[in-house]
């Protein structure tokens, strides 16, 4: 799994996405969902967050 290909998962996420968002995605795990939309320009802007302990 990457940006470019979604775990199944992320892929029923990202249908719930309405187009031309601004997306949070906290605990985003690498940032895939967001950078995924964006590349397809699903998304106009996002913020991913991830906190390591």
């Amino acid at each position: 799994m990457d940006a470019h290909h979604l775990s199944q998962r992320l892929q029923l996420v990202a249908k719930y996405v309405p187009a031309r968002a601004f997306l949070a995605d906290i605990g985003s795990d690498h940032a895939y969902l967001p950078v995924n939309l964006a590349l397809n320009q699903r998304i106009k802007r996002a913020i991913a967050g991830e906190i390591v302990s």
